[in-house]
C-alpha cells in the first residue's frame, strides 16, 4: 500500500485564487519571449479557451509550477509506486489465481488465463477462483489526487514507468511536440536572462 501523499497548500485552484487576491496588493512582471511558432500556439490555444493570451500564459504557468511543487521531495517514491500501479495495470494487468482446496494463491498475467483454461487437470480446475489484481480503493483515490496536484509531472512518472516493461506496440504520434518549440530564443534567454 503506498504511503499516502502529504497535504499541499500548492493547488491550481488554491494558487489562481490566492494569486487574484494579491493582485491589488502587489504584482510582478516576467518577461520572456516567443518565435512565431509559439506565439501562433498560444494564440491558438487561448481562442479556444476563449482567454486572453496573457492568462493562458499565467494559468499555465501557475499550473506547472504546481506540477513540479507537488511531486518534488518526499511525495517523489510515493508517487512513482502510483505510477508503477498504473503503468501495470495499461500493460501488464494480472489475476489473482486462489486454489480452493489449500488456499494457495498466484499472480497470473490476464493474457495467459486462457492458456490455463486450455489444459484443465494439469494447471486449472473448477475449484480456482479468480479475481482481477486491481489497485486498492486507497491507491486509486491517491492515484486521482496524484493526477489532479501533479498534472504533467505525474504524468511523466507514469510514462517513465510504462518504459520500464518494455512494451512494443503502436506509438502515439502528438500535434504538437513541445522539443520542437524550443529554439534559440530559450538560449538566447538563459545566456542574458531579462531583469524581472
Amino acid at each position: 500500500m503506498a504511503r499516502r501523499l502529504p497535504r499541499t497548500n500548492a493547488t491550481r485552484n488554491g494558487l489562481a485564487a490566492s494569486s487574484q487576491g494579491a493582485a491589488a496588493s502587489s504584482t510582478l512582471t516576467y518577461s520572456t519571449r516567443f518565435d512565431d511558432r509559439q506565439r501562433e500556439l498560444i494564440n491558438q490555444a487561448a481562442k479556444l479557451k476563449q482567454w486572453s493570451p496573457a492568462k493562458l500564459i499565467r494559468e499555465a504557468a501557475i499550473s506547472r509550477a504546481a506540477d513540479i511543487v507537488n511531486a518534488s521531495g518526499s511525495s517523489s517514491p510515493t508517487l512513482r509506486h502510483l505510477a508503477r500501479l498504473v503503468a501495470k495495470q495499461l500493460v501488464k494487468p494480472t489475476c489473482i489465481v486462489i486454489n480452493e482446496p489449500d488456499g494457495t494463491t498466484s499472480e497470473v498475467p490476464e493474457i495467459d488465463l486462457d492458456l490455463l483454461r486450455d489444459h484443465p487437470g494439469e494447471y486449472w480446475s473448477q475449484a480456482m477462483i479468480v479475481r482481477a489484481n486491481r489497485p486498492s480503493q486507497e491507491d486509486q483515490d491517491q492515484i486521482q489526487a496524484a493526477l489532479l496536484t501533479c498534472g504533467e509531472s505525474f504524468i511523466q512518472m507514469i510514462l517513465e514507468a510504462w518504459q520500464a516493461l518494455d512494451t512494443g506496440g503502436d506509438v502515439y504520434k502528438p500535434k504538437v511536440v513541445l522539443g520542437d518549440l524550443s529554439d534559440e530564443t530559450e538560449a538566447r534567454e538563459e545566456a542574458s536572462p531579462l531583469d524581472t
